[in-house]
């Protein structure tokens, strides 16, 4: 339950900055016309792509190529955590001392 209700802040989070930022609305408007209670945030948490402004969409292909790197990444992560103990290296000099 928790891991559902951290998402769900997350997300309003994410709508609240991108109500901001994104489509212009006045932080006043946020609470009273949307309902949004959360503050958005100051600043734009991605890594900002080279000549992009903070809070700009990035266009298709771009978020796309970041998507798929990230799930690459994530995979990967997954493949060497899922690996048997005896492939690890092991000193054993260390051990003994």
């Amino acid at each position: 339950m928790a891991g559902h209700q951290l998402h769900k802040h997350a997300d309003h989070l994410a709508a609240a900055s991108e109500a901001l930022h994104v489509v212009g609305w006045r932080k006043a408007a946020l609470r009273r016309d949307l309902g949004i209670t959360l503050k958005p945030l100051d600043r734009d948490p991605l890594t900002i792509p080279p000549g992009m402004a903070p809070w700009e969409p990035w266009p298709a292909h771009l978020a796309a190529e970041r998507f798929e790197e990230a799930l690459r990444d994530l995979l990967r992560a997954r493949h060497e955590m899922s690996q048997p103990a005896d492939d690890l290296e092991y000193d054993h000099s260390e051990a003994a001392e």
